[in-house]
């Protein structure tokens, strides 16, 4: 998301009112996910497409939008601002590295033992102590797996594997994102040893 708006602009959506979002929380709680959602759709059909039925926070947010504005937040997100690319007078080449699966699933796996032994276990059970395992906090890639080591619902081992391979889904699905979201970036598929003389076999 970062990225596109760096390259495409981001539209500028006016500020809730914080009364009007101190409403739509008490609404949530109150009616429920599923007649909230039922309300918003009401509100804003455009939702129906576009937001999932199940995700709280992106329906909060679109109702929080047509009550202070009337207006749909999709319609506020086809007006972009001008990006910061195409506002100045840079050159810029857009490049899309793509390393070899398997060095990449090496990676996740390398990067989920890092954050054991930086103190991981000792971060997830403080949240354990402060949250509900439901809490939006412990979708974090890790976190859940964690935590089931900690309740004693997974062994060590299980608990690696269960990690990595979520590690590992969720790097695919970027790899799928990027194809299909930056086809007009060049790719480059194995970078040598200096960015120099791999960015000279583009031109």
């Amino acid at each position: 998301m970062y990225i596109r708006t760096l390259i495409d602009g981001i539209s500028w959506i006016p500020d809730v009112d914080p009364n009007v979002a101190k409403n739509t929380k008490e609404l949530f709680f109150t009616l429920g996910i599923v007649d909230f959602y039922k309300m918003v759709a009401q509100a804003d059909p455009q939702i129906v497409d576009q937001v999932s039925p199940f995700d709280s926070h992106r329906l909060q947010r679109a109702f929080n939008v047509i009550s202070s504005t009337n207006k749909s937040i999709f319609e506020w997100r086809k007006h972009k601002m001008p990006s910061i690319l195409n506002s100045t007078n840079a050159q810029v080449q857009k490049l899309l590295i793509h390393l070899p699966r398997d060095q990449i699933y090496q990676r996740c796996d390398a990067r989920f033992l890092a954050m054991l032994d930086r103190g991981a276990l000792d971060e997830v059970g403080l949240m354990m102590s402060r949250y509900p395992l439901n809490a939006p906090i412990f979708k974090a890639i890790g976190a859940k797996q964690i935590a089931e080591y900690l309740w004693g619902e997974a062994t060590w081992e299980q608990m690696i594997e269960n990690a990595t391979k979520e590690t590992r889904h969720y790097a695919k699905r970027q790899l799928t994102w990027f194809r299909s979201k930056f086809d007009d970036f060049v790719r480059v598929d194995q970078f040598g040893q200096s960015l120099q003389q791999d960015y000279s076999l583009i031109y």
